[in-house]
């Protein structure tokens, strides 16, 4: 197994934080009152298929064990990451395509998720030349 240069742990370590950061986002809104909310936002909430919130948690979870993967240099990232990035397009299904979330919210969780996006499919790309390179084993 070839050393990868410090940079690739600096990107490991920022993507593990940012996937637990996800999965406390995940976990506040699961726990969140739904009452507390507008009743335009209650209705989509209530509106979010089971699937889609399936696909969230695997995004989630996945992507904060395969970021562990990349940290601790193990092959397991590469297909653990790439099952976070179907969680990713599962949600995002719902999210871009069926449910009517700028009329509730605006734009700004539209923009979000396509930051969420474009990360996850960096954090593939990230896990499949590591694995190239000789830097996972």
């Amino acid at each position: 197994m070839n050393n990868p240069p410090k940079t690739y742990s600096v990107a490991a370590v920022i993507a593990l934080l940012w996937n637990l950061i996800g999965a406390a986002a995940l976990g506040m809104n699961a726990m969140a009152d739904p009452a507390a909310l507008s009743p335009d936002a209650q209705a989509l909430v209530a509106s979010t298929p089971l699937w889609a919130k399936i696909g969230s948690w695997i995004a989630v979870g996945a992507g904060a064990l395969g970021s562990l993967g990349l940290l601790l240099r193990k092959l397991w990232a590469v297909p653990t990451l790439m099952l976070s990035f179907a969680g990713v397009v599962v949600q995002d299904i719902w999210l871009f395509g069926m449910a009517d979330v700028v009329a509730v919210y605006g734009y700004a969780p539209l923009v979000m998720q396509g930051i969420v996006l474009i990360i996850a499919i960096g954090l593939v790309s990230l896990a499949r030349a590591a694995r190239a390179k000789g830097w996972l084993g």
